[in-house]
């Protein structure tokens, strides 16, 4: 075999910068070494005479040399180039930058793709290197290691430096440990400005509260638990990451803004830090009443129904069952008739509820960032959530906005806890802003920014306002949908568009077979939500609904029961059909099969792809054909295949259409 090798444009670029690894190169054989026979002397000082067993050992030296194999059949039963054992390889699939720009004086994170090998799975420690070029060549930068994940994709930070040209060139290598160097493609970038806020950044909304009140409901104890999970895992590429708490007001919550807005925060801080003291502070001061103990009780199992803020028979049973609870599980000595009347009794209430998802919302203080001596903040009224609305619901919530701030970018905030100055200053400041209604450009700049690939811009309704046909009250969810869509992390217009097509945006609408609300959720669904359907009962073979105590019917917990209901079918069709995929499709075409999934069960996609021989494929591979296709055979004739096929089908292209137009 020759060793000359013909280099390709992109064997050029490599060795521009200095990454070729030419092969068929190999090592000069060492010649053999020769072995020298010496005769063992028979007497002092000389040659002398060979004795018997002298001879006999000779001769048996003699007939192994004529035994011995030839050099001709030593080289043809020595392995050649053709038989020689390959070391196992990882190859480069990708390599790019993550985020849509990159700045002077900001961190860059890139990142590589590889098919890496079960037999070097545990070798996966990845170089990462920055180039600049200069005078028509690459120079060396900084390097970066890092490990790969079990996917193969493995990324870093590699920190750009400041320059006084106002543009210039990098690119970036990456070397596996047991792969050859690449730059791979799309790898070089101009920069051409430096950043006005070059902060990385994401962001968890989602959790409101009552009107004048810091006390965190229920239904939102999912979103602090996705606090810590966001937190953790952006943790592992963001290693000096923390978080600041806002608190934010209504409106019409004018009399005092600043302490509300600024309670809020230190309420949602004091619950993922657990702290039951300071936590139990505030509700004496608020006066958290029956309501936010229904609440309470609900969570705990003792309370069943709807919270409604009446102090009635069935609450007074549900508090001395929580008393109870407390004498025998906690060793308590509380006589059941003194309800909640003591400090000490509620205090127990909020120590029970705190502890319920600890182990999924807990996280030490040294998580989050102090803002003027404080780790969270209270911002006012006049950055309101829903510019052209007095009164939303939306305004009255916290956002943990996660930060890994640099040393050329550190974030200064205007915020002070006691004043509403620096704030009002910020709002003299020239130039657009992501959020009408919002005034401060600081707070307006960092949650608009948008990091592809990890961080997420801040819930803004006119952001998916859409104009289909047929819909009137298409744009009243907007706010909702857009925060539920990104608690799940599931695109926005994707959510929007399923309900168009489950209710038509009607939050009333049901059915006679036990699906209601804006999202259609029925069966065991409701439950996987976390929703309630009160009295809601099936008499003669029809169900009659309680439209008041139906939590289905709640425009907001549907869209958010809806949006869970979606993200776990996805989670279940990832884990079932995709994990068996050595290429992965697009997440375009994954979402088809998840959108099947909320219409007509996970089970019956799996099945579908069963019958389609368990292999790699894509949506239209389901459904080709259709009376011979995998889909059609998966549907249970009960079910009517004809009819239920048109409408999974159907289902899937509408809202893909939908939602791209």
């Amino acid at each position: 075999m020759s060793n000359t090798s013909h280099a390709g444009p992109a064997e050029k670029d490599l060795m521009q910068l200095g990454l070729s690894n030419p092969m068929g190169s190999g090592s000069k054989p060492k010649s053999a070494d020769h072995a020298l026979v010496k005769s063992k002397g028979g007497g002092l000082g000389g040659a002398g005479k060979k004795t018997l067993d002298d001879r006999a050992r000779s001769a048996h030296e003699q007939a192994a040399k004529e035994d011995a194999p030839t050099p001709e059949m030593v080289k043809a039963n020595t392995p050649g180039p053709e038989t020689a054992a390959v070391k196992p390889k990882a190859t480069l699939k990708k390599i790019g930058w993550i985020a849509e720009k990159t700045y002077f004086k900001s961190d860059a994170e890139v990142y590589a793709e590889f098919d890496i090998p079960p037999a070097i799975a545990d070798k996966t420690l990845v170089e990462f290197e920055l180039f600049r070029k200069e005078n028509g060549e690459f120079k060396a930068i900084k390097k970066a290691q890092t490990h790969v994940d079990a996917s193969g994709r493995g990324k870093a930070l590699l920190p750009v430096p400041a320059s006084e040209e106002p543009k210039a060139t990098f690119a970036i290598k990456v070397k596996h440990c047991s792969a050859d160097w690449s730059s791979g493609q799309g790898t070089e970038r101009e920069v051409t400005e430096t950043a006005e806020i070059s902060i990385e950044h994401t962001q968890v909304s989602g959790i409101h509260f009552q009107k004048g009140k810091s006390f965190i409901a229920d239904i939102y104890l999912n979103a602090l638990c996705e606090v810590k999970k966001t937190y953790l895992e952006w943790k592992k590429t963001h290693a000096k990451a923390q978080i600041v708490v806002y608190g934010h007001t209504e409106q019409d919550e004018q009399e005092d803004p600043l302490n509300i807005s600024r309670n809020r925060a230190l309420s949602a801080f004091l619950f993922v830090i657990g702290d039951v003291d300071l936590w139990a502070n505030i509700a004496e001061k608020e006066r958290w009443g029956v309501w936010e103990q229904q609440c309470m009780l609900r969570a705990l199992g003792f309370f069943k129904t709807k919270p409604t803020g009446n102090l009635g028979t069935i609450t007074r049973k549900a508090i001395q069952d929580f008393i109870a609870f407390l004498n025998e599980a906690r060793c308590k000595n509380i006589n059941p008739m003194l309800g909640l009347s003591e400090a000490y009794i509620r205090k127990e209430l909020y120590r029970e509820y705190m502890n319920l998802k600890r182990s999924e919302i807990e996280l030490p203080s040294s998580a989050f960032r102090q803002v003027s001596g404080y780790p969270y903040v209270g911002c006012c009224a006049f950055n309101r959530y829903q510019a052209g609305e007095v009164l939303h619901q939306g305004n009255r919530r916290v956002v943990f906005l996660m930060l890994q701030e640099s040393p050329n970018f550190p974030a200064v905030f205007p915020c002070r806890s006691s004043s509403t100055g620096p704030c009002e200053t910020e709002s003299k400041k020239p130039g657009d802003r992501a959020i009408k209604g919002f005034m401060c450009k600081f707070y307006d700049e960092m949650v608009k920014q948008e990091k592809v690939g990890e961080a997420s811009s801040s819930g803004n309704g006119h952001e998916i306002e859409t104009h289909w046909k047929g819909y009137p009250a298409q744009n009243d969810f907007n706010d909702d949908i857009y925060a539920a869509a990104k608690k799940y992390s599931i695109e926005p217009l994707i959510l929007k568009s399923l309900i168009a097509q489950e209710s038509g945006f009607r939050p009333k609408i049901h059915n006679n077979v036990g699906y209601a609300g804006l999202t259609q959720i029925g069966g065991a669904a409701i439950d996987e939500a976390g929703l309630s359907k009160g009295t809601t009962a099936k008499i003669d073979g029809k169900y009659v609904y309680d439209m008041e105590g139906d939590e289905r019917f709640d425009s907001q917990k549907s869209i958010f029961g809806g949006a869970h209901i979606l993200s776990i079918k996805r989670d279940r069709i990832n884990k079932s059909i995709f994990s068996k995929y050595k290429t992965q499709p697009s997440d375009a075409e994954k979402q088809k099969f998840y959108i099947a999934a909320y219409n007509a069960g996970e089970g019956t996609v799996k099945k579908a792809w069963k019958k389609n021989g368990e292999d790699e494929c894509v949506w239209e591979d389901l459904i080709e054909d259709p009376e011979q296709s995998a889909l059609w055979s998966a549907i249970p004739e009960a079910w009517g295949r004809k009819s239920k096929y048109k409408e999974i089908t159907d289902y899937v292209s509408d809202i893909l259409k939908r939602k791209e137009s």
